[in-house]
């Protein structure tokens, strides 16, 4: 995995023009390069923009975790489970370290579309689930 820093002047277009699929994950934006097998997480934090290009050759498993604030006794009578929903992350394994990327936090995205960038994870997840099988097989 590679970190880069963006600064908010760079024309970010030009980071994308050689991925084939892109998405928009609230302030944040992956995209997939299947030629290199690399996956582009940028990442737009209050002016401060850092981008992980994260070699798919690499990574053992991927998943979606969904974490949630505490629900007590009662709480699921008077509330949706949606609604204790704090953070939705895509979850990159390799033999080298885990690789985090949120997809959703409800303190920054509190106008978000939930259930589209659950999704949009879920679709990620398939994605790069893909490239896992393909490498499995080819050994």
């Amino acid at each position: 995995m590679m970190t880069i820093a963006a600064s908010p002047g760079n024309k970010t277009q030009n980071l994308f023009s050689d991925f084939t699929i892109r998405d928009k994950l609230g302030s944040n934006v992956i995209a997939l390069d299947a030629e290199k097998k690399q996956l582009l997480f940028l990442t737009n934090k209050s002016q401060a923009m850092s981008c992980r290009v994260i070699d798919l050759n690499s990574l053992n498993s991927c998943s979606v975790i969904k974490e949630y604030s505490n629900i007590k006794a009662g709480d699921l009578k008077r509330n949706k489970l949606s609604r204790f929903l704090k953070n939705i992350f895509l979850n990159l394994r390799s033999g080298n370290e885990p690789v985090t990327l949120a997809v959703y936090n409800a303190q920054q995205d509190s106008n978000a579309n939930v259930p589209l960038l659950e999704s949009i994870a879920k679709k990620w997840q398939k994605i790069v689930s893909r490239f896992l099988k393909d490498k499995a097989h080819k050994k």
